[in-house]
């Protein structure tokens, strides 16, 4: 069965098509990376901000703390009050707490709790009376008072914070950064391979003669060898059908010329009246014999032609309507005499290829639904405009084919267990396929309940359809 050519990959597509592309894939992994790279450094510098800005903290106060004592010493305990009013009024970026031993309050506003000697975190309040923490050391006086010099960690978190935020900073940027250089390098990467995918799917439609496009632009990379490896390829692949086909067309044309010479000996052998009626039997077999076989040559000529050509952009813009009404009311006449019907249901049905190889492949459907089915059996030719594209339909009621034998009757030379005894080269439906194939249709065989239809879809020509009402009937 022939499928429909899959179109070449666009650089750009719906959400699936986009996530489908490793280049897209990495690139998500790679601004992960970034980001994740980013929260660890970002945690690491603030943890050594943190602790380089504590051991400074902590020497300040230990030095301020000395400042006091050395107060004491010089000019008496019973001065540190003032002393210590003096510098919180003139804000040092202390904060202190002075308490008695009796525990009331000599000086200060730090508010450590009473009692814990050494490094704490306290929390106080600062100059304007908002809520903050601080870094405190503690110490007894010698009258056995309780002296706490403390600093605000507000300098150290605002730090912090700052070196967040331009951690945050540099690694959107860097992710940004990254995408950007990753968009100019994918959409390039995205064209050569959508015109490699693009030469290999019209290879596949019958064009062996395209090749990857090759640009001296920029620097040779793996893109261009595998470009240059498909196109070695097609090279090869393209002398070889070529020898192929030459070497079939050349058997064909040579065993045909002596056949044809054969054929004319036995047709004035048939013509003597000196052969006895039993030779002239034996005779005529032989004669249908060959004919059978010089109808096999032909059709191998002529399937060897189909392959080699692309119908379905340089071929003729018609109406397959017109060509399935002339072809079957060609055939009503050896229908009808055979006992058979046939219907025909069109409507317009515009495409594009080549109208004798389209009617070829609709002589080639009758003259199998002729040949398959019983006297009384109907045969119907159809075609038509559809959503999908435009259809032409060959159906009968006839016994039908199984299954799982409709994709093995489209290879050349098969032939059903019932049809072994009947005349015919096997390669009618083969023909068939590769007209089907050379003008980018879907040929599709299904049941007709009973009986078989053998559907070919065509893509439409820009600009030469609009949908149609429906077919009309006609017997």
């Amino acid at each position: 069965m022939s499928e429909s050519p899959r179109p070449p990959p666009r650089a750009f597509g719906s959400s699936q098509q986009i996530w489908r592309r490793p280049g897209i894939r990495l690139a998500v992994l790679q601004v992960v990376v970034i980001l994740a790279a980013f929260v660890v450094a970002g945690q690491v510098a603030r943890s050594e901000i943190q602790a380089l800005s504590e051991r400074t903290f902590r020497r300040e106060i230990l030095g301020e703390m000395s400042s006091l004592q050395d107060e004491i010493l010089r000019q008496g305990e019973s001065r540190l009050p003032r002393t210590i009013e003096r510098r919180t009024r003139l804000w040092r970026g202390f904060e202190y707490d002075l308490v008695s031993s009796k525990g009331e309050v000599l000086g200060g506003r730090l508010g450590t709790p009473e009692g814990q000697l050494g490094w704490q975190i306290v929390p106080g309040r600062g100059e304007w009376g908002q809520g903050k923490t601080f870094l405190a050391y503690a110490q007894t006086t010698p009258s056995g008072a309780w002296l706490s010099v403390g600093k605000n960690l507000a300098d150290v978190q605002r730090e912090m914070r700052l070196v967040t935020w331009r951690l945050i900073g540099a690694g959107l940027i860097g992710a940004l950064a990254s995408l950007a250089a990753w968009m100019i390098f994918a959409q390039e990467t995205w064209r050569r391979l959508a015109r490699i995918s693009d030469t290999a799917h019209q290879v596949r439609a019958g064009s062996l003669a395209v090749r990857v496009p090759h640009s001296e632009a920029h620097l040779a990379d793996d893109i261009d060898d595998v470009g240059l490896a498909m196109n070695q390829m097609l090279d090869r692949i393209g002398g070889l059908i070529a020898q192929l086909r030459q070497v079939t067309t050349d058997v064909a044309h040579d065993l045909r010329t002596p056949l044809s010479r054969m054929r004319q000996k036995l047709e004035r052998l048939e013509r003597s009246a000196r052969l006895a009626t039993e030779d002239r039997d034996s005779v005529s077999a032989i004669h249908g014999d060959l004919l059978e076989l010089l109808r096999t040559f032909d059709a191998l000529l002529q399937l060897s032609e189909i392959e080699g050509r692309n119908l379905s952009e340089d071929g003729v813009v018609l109406d397959l309507e017109e060509v399935a009404r002339r072809v079957a009311d060609a055939f009503r006449p050896d229908v009808e005499d055979s006992g058979r019907r046939i219907q025909i249901e069109t409507s317009a049905a515009w495409v594009q290829g080549d109208p004798d190889l389209l009617a070829q492949l609709v002589a080639n459907l009758i003259e199998n639904a002729l040949r398959h089915t019983p006297a009384g059996a109907t045969i119907t030719v159809g075609a038509g405009t559809f959503d999908d594209g435009v259809r032409i339909w060959i159906a009968d009621n006839g016994p039908g084919i199984a299954p799982d034998q409709r994709k093995a009757v489209l290879a050349p030379y098969f032939r059903l267990d019932r049809s072994r005894g009947s005349p015919g080269s096997g390669l009618g439906l083969s023909i068939v396929a590769a007209i089907a194939a050379r003008h980018n249709a879907d040929l599709s065989l299904s049941d007709n309940g009973p009986g078989l239809k053998v559907t070919a879809r065509f893509t439409r020509p820009d600009g030469k359809v609009t949908q149609t009402a429906g077919p009309k009937a006609r017997r």
